[in-house]
């Protein structure tokens, strides 16, 4: 494994997260937003004060590189508060977490606390630190930090904006010597501007690609646009691949009656100014209508390749959640770096349990 999360808000808001994913609800909410993504279709906006944010479980990772996207209007020089974007936790216990502060500097929590505050989602006080550059308004920027979970005065971390970097310290010591999960979205207190975050993206150091700073890339959707091998019921509609490219509650879906019943599809192709592509990852919006078993894996079938991804448990929901698969850091055909010519033959789906 390398890529080890990543997540553009592309087909669901961070609220809509189930499995060994879940919406961690504070005040306020996310919007998701289509005005202003940084790549693809979709962000995350909120204009006032929020604590709106999910968790994503891992396993024990000791040297974590990662990124996220942020865009802000406003620089507040009297501001006494924070935007935090993202935290590293063991268990229940936060480890690390930046964010900016109203003056347009980022900031990196080491050590953190948590408190049943409603602002205090991703993890507050512990020893910060400041970076002496701001990050420019109007305009997206790339947070990008490395760091080692060292629990004898060995460990350290790296913080660069837009590829400089602004912040690297060593000598630390955290209070546990890895993290497994990331809590991700927004808390933002006594801070004045409209936010936007994207991109979100996390590597370990195992495999042959994604092992360092995740970079400047992007997180975009490729939807279906053909059936392939379909064998699921299908409401509201005529052509599956029609049903589910887009999120229309129940208005049209598919549905499998047994199990061990496919449901693939081709995809749309690559934004024509694609030149590389790191990872490959099949994310869906399920629900369970009534009590019972409810299990699926996600697939890709790449050249004569068939690669099994994830099992979710879909949980009985009134509305629709988002499910993260496995992410494919090469190509299992050859097991090879991806092309732009391998993903747009690529073919996904699902197939019930």
């Amino acid at each position: 494994m390398a890529r080890i999360f990543q997540c553009g808000f592309e087909i669901g808001a961070s609220i809509a997260w189930y499995g060994n994913q879940g919406s961690i609800p504070g005040a306020g909410q996310l919007t998701h937003d289509t005005s202003n993504p940084r790549t693809g279709n979709f962000c995350m906006l909120t204009s006032s004060g929020v604590s709106n944010v999910a968790e994503h479980i891992f396993g024990a990772k000791s040297t974590i590189y990662g990124r996220v996207c942020f865009h802000y209007t406003t620089i507040d020089d009297d501001g006494t508060g924070w935007a935090h974007f993202m935290g590293l936790w063991s268990g229940t216990a936060p480890l690390f977490t930046v964010g900016i502060n109203p003056q347009g500097y980022p900031i990196v929590r080491v050590n953190p606390t948590i408190t049943s505050g409603t602002y205090d989602k991703i993890g507050n006080g512990g020893t910060v630190y400041t970076a002496s550059q701001r990050a420019p308004v109007n305009v997206w920027n790339v947070l990008e930090f490395g760091v080692f979970f060292g629990t004898s005065s060995d460990g350290w971390f790296v913080l660069r904006l837009n590829g400089i970097t602004l912040i690297s310290q060593t000598g630390l010591t955290f209070n546990a010597g890895s993290a497994d999960r990331v809590r991700f979205g927004l808390e933002m207190t006594s801070f004045v501007t409209t936010m936007r975050i994207d991109d979100y993206a996390l590597n370990d150091t195992f495999g042959s690609e994604n092992t360092s700073w995740p970079g400047f890339g992007g997180i975009v959707a490729l939807l279906p646009n053909a059936d392939v091998d379909v064998n699921w019921q299908i409401s509201g509609g005529t052509v599956h691949w029609d049903a589910v490219n887009e999120n229309d509650g129940d208005t049209s879906y598919v549905y499998p009656n047994s199990a061990n019943l496919y449901e693939v599809f081709d995809v749309e192709n690559m934004p024509p100014d694609s030149t590389d592509v790191r990872a490959v990852e099949v994310v869906f919006l399920a629900r369970r209508v009534a009590a019972g078993a409810g299990s699926m894996v996600d697939l890709i079938r790449s050249g004569t390749v068939e690669d099994i991804g994830v099992t979710h448990n879909i949980l009985q929901s009134d509305v629709y959640k988002t499910y993260f698969g496995k992410i494919w850091d090469v190509n299992p055909d050859g097991s090879v770096s991806w092309t732009v010519q391998a993903v747009d033959a690529l073919q996904v789906g699902l197939k019930s349990l």
